[in-house]
This record gives C-alpha cells, sequence and structure tokens, in this order.
C-alpha cells in the first residue's frame, strides 16, 4: 500500500460519522455566546446523537431561544432546566 494511499484511508476514519461520535461523547459542555443560527446550528443538530445529558451554559435570553427552537416546533425537545438526572433529555440548560 502507498503511503499516500494509508493517509487517504487516515483521513476517511476521522473524517467518518464514527469519529464524529467520539468526538461528540468527549465534550460534556457548551457555552453559547448567543442564538444566532451560526452558533447553535452544531448544538441543535448533534443533540440526537448526545447519549449523555450534556451541560449548556448561555446568557438566559440565548437560553429561552435555544428551548424556543427544541420545543418540536422546529426540533425535538431535548433540552431542559431541571436539576438532577434527566433521562430523554440532550442538554441542560444554565445562565
Amino acid at each position: 500500500m502507498t503511503d499516500k494511499k494509508k493517509e487517504n484511508e487516515r483521513v476517511f476514519e476521522i473524517g467518518s460519522s464514527k469519529f464524529a461520535g467520539q468526538v461528540l461523547e468527549m465534550i460534556r459542555t457548551f457555552t453559547i455566546s448567543h442564538s444566532h443560527f451560526d452558533h447553535i446550528a452544531g448544538l441543535v443538530l448533534s443533540s440526537a446523537a448526545c447519549t449523555a445529558t450534556k451541560t449548556v451554559y448561555g446568557l438566559e435570553s440565548t437560553l429561552v431561544n435555544l428551548e424556543k427552537v427544541m420545543d418540536w416546533h422546529l426540533w425535538p425537545d431535548l433540552g431542559t432546566a431541571e436539576v438532577g438526572p434527566v433521562a430523554g433529555k440532550a442538554f441542560r440548560w444554565k445562565e
């Protein structure tokens, strides 16, 4: 196998969804500065792949807007402000 082919296979592994899932599992906390779509898109799209609840920090207005996005109108309700273990929620909102 040529060096170029080995390098291409390595890049493919890093770019695979399996790798993306592994990176997502290492992330425990998100800090969102404001709720413009370019700042929340990755958070929203990755929410369905979260296997453990992750904390999201932000200003009250930012968290309110995230709750509006995840209210079953645009996206499933995968966030909560509840304290303690929460089944079925990808994110816990905290100011």
